[in-house]
């Protein structure tokens, strides 16, 4: 019997070390050191679709990101329960984790509670901060991930919190703020005396080149009045895009320490609330040249970096197929368009109304009659020739504002695994901290 304990006793002892030297060898997930957000505003799911089924019919491949491993659909709903989201309550749920009020910025406006978004708290943490978007740097989403507002249109205000981030880099649009005004002026000192190098011309990065620990790279003199980049339909000689700045951005953010970047590929949003179809796909396409510039920087990093591609919310209700083409679609007949929308209503405001048929074939391949000349307006006159468009094409549209609609987060990368299923978009940052098992 004594033998018999005693062997029992061995056993254990073994079996105990045996299962202590298994723990030991068990490894640990590995944490992302480099982090992208990507942000396709307004982008839903049908947007993608369209733009995928464009590419098969000119012989392209399908966008880089509908390829990734890991899909997860996500809800988009802000905090009052009677409106559909917007771009700000959207984007704080992606920056923070939180749900806020319509027009709101990282707040809770019934409680006076500012909320920390995750590109604040990696910044705590010593990481590098590079936030870029093709619209201006003080719009609701970039604005999301730096700034406290209780509504979105305070733009002097917003912008005024940037420099105080002390992000590491800004680029894409400018400031939304009058030209030649004191607020500006303003923005431009505060910026300086945060100690941010300004680069106000196209360039590439240079590792040989001494600059600040800061920078904000946006180009004056290729934004719009909005101080946003060019539709990517209208920017014919290509030359500066918005994976251009985010080329420069990894280059300058890729040191010794890790890195976050937030990027928006903001004018999706902006032609789909005008129905404009073609400059959408466009816009997608131009989004898409961003992920795959990340995406090398990824292949390069696999074992260190998570992409996430995702929307803040669909905008314009877009459906892939209409009641006057029925089973028909014919979209590869949108590459007739070959201005947005935006730029050929500046056409039509200056042109004589003889000149309307002509341009309508000139802009849209649409052989037009007597009828379009007889609309009152202008912009009636439009909105019936990219109505006509839209349905060529088997294209309809259930609004010009946003919806509430789910739609789609792509992720691969390091944790990438834990985007999947059905999510809500303060699940995204909340997946993040549990990948990086960080605590705010």
């Amino acid at each position: 019997m004594k033998k018999t304990f005693i062997y029992l006793c061995f056993v254990l002892i073994i079996m105990s070390l045996s299962s202590f030297d298994n723990q030991r060898n068990i490894k640990k997930p590995k944490k992302p050191k480099y982090i992208f957000i990507l942000i396709g505003d307004g982008m839903g799911i049908t947007q993608t679709t369209v733009t995928n089924r464009y590419l098969k019919t000119i012989g392209e491949e399908p966008l880089a990101f509908t390829l990734f491993p890991n899909f997860a659909l996500t809800t988009t709903d802000c905090m009052d329960t009677t409106k559909i989201t917007d771009s700000a309550a959207a984007g704080t749920a992606i920056a923070c984790g939180r749900k806020t009020h319509f027009s709101a910025l990282d707040i809770d406006t019934i409680k006076g509670e500012n909320f920390n978004s995750i590109a604040e708290n990696l910044k705590i943490k010593d990481w590098k901060i590079g936030i870029i978007s093709s619209v201006s740097l003080n719009h609701a989403t970039p604005a999301a991930f730096y700034a406290n507002s209780e509504k979105r249109n305070n733009y002097f205000d917003i912008a005024m919190q940037l420099p105080e981030s002390n992000f590491d880099f800004f680029a894409g649009g400018g400031i939304n703020i009058p030209d030649d005004s004191a607020a500006l002026k303003k923005f431009h000192q505060k910026l300086i005396a945060a100690n941010y190098q300004v680069i106000d011309s196209a360039v590439k990065y240079n590792k040989n080149q001494k600059y600040n620990d800061k920078i904000f790279y946006s180009i004056p003199n290729i934004l719009n009045q909005d101080k946003a980049l060019s539709y990517y339909i209208d920017n014919k000689d290509k030359k500066i895009l918005l994976r251009d700045f985010v080329d420069f951005g990894i280059d300058f953010l890729d040191t010794e320490k890790n890195f976050f970047m937030m990027v928006e590929g903001g004018k999706i949003d902006w032609a789909c609330h005008g129905n404009d179809i073609a400059t959408v796909v466009n816009e997608v396409i131009d989004f898409n040249l961003v992920v795959e510039e990340v995406l090398e920087f990824y292949y390069k990093h696999k074992e260190e970096t998570l992409v996430i591609v995702t929307a803040d919310h669909e905008t314009g209700g877009l459906s892939f197929g209409a009641t006057k083409t029925g089973y028909n679609v014919n979209i590869k007949d949108i590459a007739a368009q070959t201005y947005s929308f935006e730029y050929v209503l500046n056409i039509f405001n200056s042109a004589k109304k003889e000149d309307y048929i002509k341009i309508i074939y000139q802009y849209f391949g649409i052989t037009a009659d007597e009828s379009y000349i007889d609309e009152k307006t202008v912009e009636k006159l439009a909105k019936k020739v990219l109505k006509d468009f839209n349905n060529k094409a088997g294209i309809a549209w259930g609004t010009e504002a946003h919806t509430g609609t789910p739609v789609g987060t792509y992720a691969i990368g390091v944790g990438s695994e834990k985007f999947n299923g059905l999510i809500d978009n303060t699940d995204i940052v909340k997946k993040i901290y549990e990948i990086l098992e960080f605590k705010e």
